[in-house]
């Protein structure tokens, strides 16, 4: 959690190598991937709030929203596909890391902006 240093820039600066170095050395304990689980979740969470916060600021700016936001909606798919990829190969499935995801993206994925839901947008899509 050091600022500067630790998952949380391994994360932001794509250094999978040294993510999976990481989740061997620690995974010899199962008790010690929950702290970094839990880092995994909230670096997801804010990568998808600012998705969502792009998105709020882009609405504010229509006079007529639509249902159609397919930029939106792909940032959101490309933002997965990331992460799903980063917890199969560098935290080999672990389902700590699998939940830790899914609980991100429940947390911003449900948050509706405008006046279509998300789920509105991802199913026009």
């Amino acid at each position: 959690e050091k600022e500067g240093s630790g998952c949380r820039v391994l994360l932001a600066n794509d250094k999978h190598d040294d993510l999976a170095r990481m989740y061997r050395l620690f995974g010899k304990k199962s008790e010690w991937l929950q702290p970094i689980a839990d880092i995994v979740r909230r670096h997801i969470e804010h990568m998808g709030g600012e998705i969502i916060n792009r998105r709020e600021a882009r609405v504010e700016g229509e006079t007529k929203e639509t249902n159609q936001d397919p930029d939106f909606v792909k940032e959101l798919l490309a933002l997965h596909d990331k992460y799903i990829k980063v917890v199969n190969e560098q935290f080999a499935g672990n389902a700590l890391f699998q939940k830790a995801l899914k609980e991100a993206f429940v947390d911003f994925v449900n948050r509706d902006v405008g006046k279509f839901t998300n789920a509105d947008l991802m199913s026009s899509f």
